[in-house]
């Protein structure tokens, strides 16, 4: 379970919101995971929320760096980029997957971990350098009530 703290924060509302709505949907699979409410379905479910979601919100997320010009943006980008190419990859292992419980578990468990694993490495190491960059600029700019802003 990833509990929401300060620290995931980037001080982009908007960006705040997604990574919001993304651990909140990683949370229902733990929860799915540990209960008998793991299926097919709930797997497939989670990787294509995945795919829409998450590349809906990297573009208005490389938009904002592109935008205030921050350094990580390019490490970004590739970032998403084999993000959604490995979450690719794991929607067409599971189309060949035998769909016998203790396979799809396991398949589950595996997604979970890398899952949770890149979504608190990301947001903590790349998208709060993201959020840096914005409110530097706010600050020079001297429009520090401009973070309810959320794209350029």
């Amino acid at each position: 379970m990833i509990l929401w703290e300060k620290r995931y924060e980037t001080g982009i509302p908007a960006v705040d919101m997604h990574h919001r709505v993304l651990v909140r949907t990683f949370n229902d699979f733990e929860e799915a995971l540990s209960s008998d409410q793991l299926d097919y379905a709930t797997i497939k479910e989670l990787l294509l929320f995945l795919k829409h979601y998450a590349g809906w919100h990297f573009s208005r997320e490389e938009e904002v760096a592109e935008c205030y010009a921050c350094p990580v943006a390019e490490k970004n980008r590739k970032a998403h980029q084999g993000f959604i190419h490995h979450f690719q990859q794991r929607f067409e292992q599971l189309k060949t997957l035998s769909r016998e419980p203790g396979t799809l578990r396991q398949f589950a468990r595996v997604l979970h971990q890398e899952l949770s694993q890149w979504l608190v490495s990301h947001v903590l190491n790349v998208d709060q350098q993201i959020g840096h960059c914005v409110q530097q600029h706010r600050h020079q700019e001297g429009s520090p009530g401009s973070q309810q802003e959320d794209t350029p």
